[in-house]
C-alpha cells in the first residue's frame, strides 16, 4: 500500500513509522492513484490545505482517512461548528470516547477507535515524591499571533491563576513549556520556574519534556500525551468546547450532552492544586485513560487501513503475468 501522511506538529510521525515498519510505502501526495491512501489530521475547512488535499486525494481515486488532531478528542468540531467532508472514509480515534461523543449529537463519523497513535504508551507509574512538575499552559491563540491582531484570548488569565498556585508549591522545580511568548501565554518570569519554548508545538519536544516531569500539569495534547505515557497528570480548561473561526470563538451545539463523559476526572478547578497532584501521584484514573486514551493503537490502525485499501498483487495465469487486486 502506498500512502502519504500529512504530518501535523510531529503528531503522524510515529504512524507512518509503523506504516512502514509494517511493507507500506510512504510516496509524495502528487504521486496517488487509485489503491493509495491519504492520512491528514482533520478535514476543518478552515485548516490550511486540508480541503485541498482531500479534494485532490479523492479525484485520483485515492481514499482519504484522518487521524486525530490532539490528543484531546475533537468530535465536537462536528457539533454545529464544521460539516463531516464525505469524501472521508474512516476516522481514526484514540479512544472510544470520541465515537460516544459524537453520538450523543447524532452524528456517523465513521469513527474507529484504535487506541494511541502518536507514541508508544507506558503503564502508570505511582509517585512517592513529586519533585518535578511540568506545566504546559493553555497556548495563546496562534491564529491572533500570527495575524498580529487583538481580540479575547483566554489562555492569559486562565494560565495565571495556576502559575500562581504551582509557584506556591514548596521543594519542587518547576518547568514550563511555552508554545508562544510567556505574556502572552500569562506567565512570567520567576525564581522557582524554568521556562523551555516549543513554538511549533512538536509532539517529540512534548514527548521528552513529559518523560522528564514526576507530574504534568496541561491541558490538551500535553495532558493526553501524559496519560497515555503513565504520568500522574492534573488538567484544566475541560469546559470550553469552540473554535476559533474566522475571527470568532463558535461553540459547539450540544456540548451539554458530553462535557461531562469527556471531563478528566482530576481538573485544577476541583480544589487545591498541591492536594490534586498528590492525588494524581497516587493512583491512575483508569476509566478515563480506557475511554480516551487506551494503549499503542497502531497496529490496529495499520489493519483497518489494510482492509480499507485493495492491495495490487502480480500473478501468473498460463504463463501470462496480471495485476490482482487482493484485500489483506
Amino acid at each position: 500500500m502506498k500512502f502519504t501522511l500529512y504530518d501535523h506538529a510531529g503528531k503522524g510521525l510515529y504512524l507512518s513509522q509503523r506504516l512502514q515498519e509494517m511493507g507500506h510505502v510512504s510516496s509524495p501526495g502528487k504521486e496517488l492513484r487509485e489503491g493509495d491512501v491519504l492520512i491528514l489530521d482533520c478535514d476543518w475547512p478552515w485548516a490550511l490545505n486540508r480541503v485541498e488535499l482531500i479534494d485532490l486525494a479523492d479525484g485520483q481515486g485515492a481514499k482519504v482517512v484522518l487521524y486525530p488532531h490532539g490528543g484531546r478528542p475533537t468530535s465536537w468540531v462536528y457539533d454545529g461548528i464544521a460539516e463531516p467532508n464525505p469524501k472521508v472514509a474512516l476516522r481514526l480515534e484514540h479512544g472510544l470516547g470520541s465515537i460516544r461523543m459524537a453520538e450523543q449529537f447524532g452524528q456517523d463519523l465513521s469513527q474507529e477507535a484504535v487506541g494511541w497513535l502518536f507514541c508508544p504508551t507506558r503503564d502508570f507509574v505511582p509517585v512517592k515524591d513529586p519533585v518535578k512538575i511540568l506545566f504546559a499552559p493553555l497556548h495563546p491563540n496562534i491564529e491572533m499571533m500570527v495575524k498580529g491582531t487583538n481580540g479575547h484570548d483566554p489562555a492569559p488569565l486562565l494560565n495565571q491563576h495556576i502559575y500562581r498556585e504551582l509557584l506556591g508549591i514548596p521543594g519542587v522545580e518547576l518547568v514550563v513549556s511555552l508554545a508562544g511568548p510567556a505574556w502572552k501565554t500569562g506567565v512570567w518570569a520567576h525564581p522557582k520556574a524554568r521556562f523551555t519554548d516549543n513554538p511549533q508545538m512538536l509532539f517529540h519536544h512534548s514527548f521528552e519534556q513529559i518523560l522528564s516531569a514526576d507530574i504534568v500539569v496541561a491541558v490538551g495534547t500535553m495532558g493526553a500525551a501524559a496519560v497515555a505515557l503513565g504520568k500522574p497528570t492534573v488538567m484544566f480548561d475541560q469546559d470550553t468546547f469552540a473554535d476559533y473561526v474566522n475571527d470568532q470563538y463558535v461553540q459547539a451545539e450540544h456540548q451539554g450532552l458530553y462535557a461531562d463523559l469527556a471531563r478528566y476526572p482530576l481538573d485544577a478547578t476541583d480544589g487545591n492544586l498541591q492536594d490534586l497532584i498528590v492525588q494524581a501521584c497516587e493512583s491512575e484514573q483508569t476509566w478515563w485513560r480506557d475511554t480516551w486514551v487506551g494503549t499503542d493503537g497502531t497496529s490496529r490502525a495499520v489493519e483497518l487501513l489494510e482492509d480499507l485499501v485493495p492491495t495490487k498483487q502480480d500473478v501468473v495465469i498460463q504463463g501470462a503475468t496480471a495485476s490482482a487486486i487482493v484485500r489483506s
